[in-house]
């Protein structure tokens, strides 16, 4: 089937680098992802990225992950559910110990935007 005659559905996913819960997601939707590719092929599935950024107020340099925690929730019990939530899906929150200011890597994804456009934008923050 020629490009031309494909249906295109552009597919627009925004989250943050840093958030757990969008790793979670994102890593859900690429499978999903993977799975409507195969079952039609006859689409065109282009999915593109928009960075968010959760918590502009977290320090320059990063945060303690427990402190970041305590700051912004009153602790991290939060982290339970999400940790048994990732599990099935590879996704191991082990050795948490910083929390990232994630300001340098969302200019990083708007400079791979204005450079290579929607697709090298979604490239880059898949190997972020």
């Amino acid at each position: 089937m020629s490009s031309e005659s494909r249906k295109v559905i552009n597919i627009q996913v925004t989250s943050d680098l840093a958030c757990p819960w969008c790793l979670v997601g994102h890593k859900r939707f690429e499978m999903a992802l993977e799975e409507a590719r195969q079952a039609h092929p006859e689409v065109e599935l282009r999915p593109s990225f928009r960075s968010y950024m959760i918590d502009p107020a977290t320090k320059e340099q990063g945060e303690d992950y427990l402190q970041y925690n305590i700051r912004r929730w009153g602790g991290d019990g939060w982290t339970e559910e999400l940790r048994q939530s990732g599990s099935p899906d590879g996704i191991k929150f082990a050795n948490w110990r910083i929390w990232p200011n994630t300001l340098n890597a969302h200019r990083l994804l708007r400079f791979a935007r204005q450079s290579g456009g929607p697709e090298k934008e979604y490239e880059v923050m898949k190997r972020l």
